[in-house]
């Protein structure tokens, strides 16, 4: 009775809160209730009050969220710290009950719960806090991270995962490298709630990998270690044999560590073999029947692989099981979600090469062609959503391809375009004209990035040297010449000068 009470005291605060924009009644709040749960933990502390305690702290972390929240809605240009109320709230939890029921090893379910309200605090936060405090706030969640106790061990694996994502973090390799290992730890663990807690936390660490090779600073790649590396390969492998919990994030990983490779890493021996297991992991994972979310992260992952100029792509036995095993995915799979992520994927490399030779360029064309045929088959109405979708991946993903083609290439796309031309054109009219919305693929293209894409395939295919009376070149070149000139009649546009490409 008084628990619920005292649960219900918090629930009406925290919408009080939401409602408040008074900083100095915000404060005065803050300087009301955290003292409320500054009670010194009898040794004979009930289960239930523990809980409570529990509880308490995390209404309170939700308090200093919505704080910053707030703060930054209000004034998203303004540093946090001018927010003194934020700064306040996190530094007078920080002094008083957070550290007291972190290091309450008796009472697991209430560190779990301190561990989970420091994975509350917001990075913009975390990063206008004392040094001292931000250096607590770590020390004690990787301390913490070597515990018996599941439940405190899941809250640790997963707060990690959160800070590792943090701006003022992610880019200080020691902190990076700590909670590596301390993530791989974790994904050793016999409980199945850790391990999944520890895969996503590593997605989340090698998401921040992938961040740091944005920075025009090159200092974090060099200073890595690389057999570090190795280890978060070989725990990525493994993870990606166990539960669908684990399998998800842990195929996430490897394609955000086969993206991270440098040349420096790929040309070293010890690295081939790992990089070959990995890419079989993955392969393996898009084929196998699974949730949709394991194969969906697997088809993205592979997309990832593709981003890596290092990588041997189209030179690697692997990249025909790769792109075999995608284009089994884009025609077949039951999951729409799971096809557009598929046909993503195929669209990613960024040179003709990397396609591998004519046969498998032509197997790769082949497929998108039928999946496009097919975007409408499905005995699944909730699938039916995805329709537009995935239409519009595919489009995108022909036209990707045209705009890399070879000479060699024209003969084979010459004799689809006599049988399935048509069709093939009617939907690139419609990507041409709406789009779709791309729930799966990112943000919607713009009529202006539509067209475009079809005019540098236009230009590209022009641009090819081919053999004097060559059909097949003339015949792509009609082909999308007729499809823009169809484009802009039917949206009143001025048409579009040909003349350099009608040679």
């Amino acid at each position: 009775m008084i628990a619920s009470s005292i649960r219900e005291l918090h629930r009406c605060l925290l919408l009080a809160l939401v409602a408040e924009s008074s900083s100095q009644t915000l404060t005065q709040t803050i300087k009301v209730n955290i003292p409320r749960i500054r009670v010194v933990c009898p040794p004979s502390l009930s289960k239930g009050f523990e809980i409570l305690q529990g509880s308490s702290l995390m209404y309170l972390a939700s308090w200093g969220c919505l704080l910053a929240e707030g703060f930054l809605r209000s004034s998203p240009s303004g540093p946090l710290h001018r927010a003194p109320c934020v700064v306040m709230f996190w530094t007078m939890m920080l002094n008083g009950p957070l550290p007291r029921a972190l290091q309450s090893s008796e009472h697991p379910t209430l560190q779990a719960s301190a561990c989970d309200a420091l994975s509350a605090i917001l990075p913009e936060a975390f990063s206008s806090l004392p040094n001292d405090r931000q250096i607590l706030c770590i020390t004690m969640l990787l301390g913490l991270n070597d515990s018996k106790n599941r439940l405190v061990k899941a809250a640790t694996t997963r707060a990690l995962g959160v800070y590792v994502l943090f701006p003022c973090l992610r880019q200080d390799v020691i902190f990076v490298a700590d909670t590596a290992n301390a993530i791989l730890m974790s994904l050793q663990d016999k409980s199945l709630n850790v391990r999944a807690k520890a895969a996503w936390s590593l997605g989340n660490l090698t998401d921040t990998l992938i961040t740091n090779m944005e920075t025009p600073d090159p200092s974090f790649q060099e200073e890595f270690s690389g057999l570090l590396l190795l280890k978060m390969f070989r725990s990525a492998i493994e993870a990606s044999k166990d539960k669908d919990k684990v399998k998800s994030n842990a195929v996430r990983a490897l394609g955000n560590l086969l993206h991270f490779l440098q040349p420096s890493h790929i040309e070293k021996p010890r690295f081939a073999e790992i990089i070959e297991e990995s890419i079989q992991a993955l392969i393996s994972t898009v084929l196998i029947e699974a949730a949709m979310k394991v194969r969906w992260n697997a088809c993205y992952a592979m997309g990832n692989v593709f981003k890596n100029p290092a990588l041997p792509h189209g030179i690697a036995p692997w990249t025909s099981q790769a792109y075999n095993a995608l284009t089994l995915v884009v025609t077949s799979c039951k999951n729409f979600k799971v096809r557009i992520r598929s046909a993503t994927a195929l669209s990613i490399p960024g040179k003709r090469e990397q396609y591998g030779s004519v046969e498998q360029y032509a197997q790769i064309w082949n497929s998108l062609v039928m999946a496009l045929q097919k975007s409408e088959d499905t005995t699944d109405f909730l699938e039916f959503k995805y329709c537009a979708s995935l239409r519009t991946q595919i489009c995108q993903a022909l036209i990707h391809l045209l705009s890399l083609a070879s000479a060699s290439d024209f003969p084979f796309i010459k004799e689809t375009l006599k049988m399935n031309g048509d069709m093939i054109q009617s939907y690139i009219l419609q990507f041409l004209k709406s789009g779709a919305e791309r729930e799966d693929s990112g943000a919607t293209r713009s009529p202006q990035e539509r067209d475009q894409m079809v005019k540098v395939a236009l230009e590209h295919v022009s641009s090819v040297q081919a053999l004097a009376g060559d059909t097949a070149k003339r015949a792509v070149v009609g082909f999308l010449e007729d499809t823009l000139t169809i484009y802009f009649d039917s949206s009143g546009s001025q048409a579009l000068h040909l003349g350099s490409s009608n040679q």
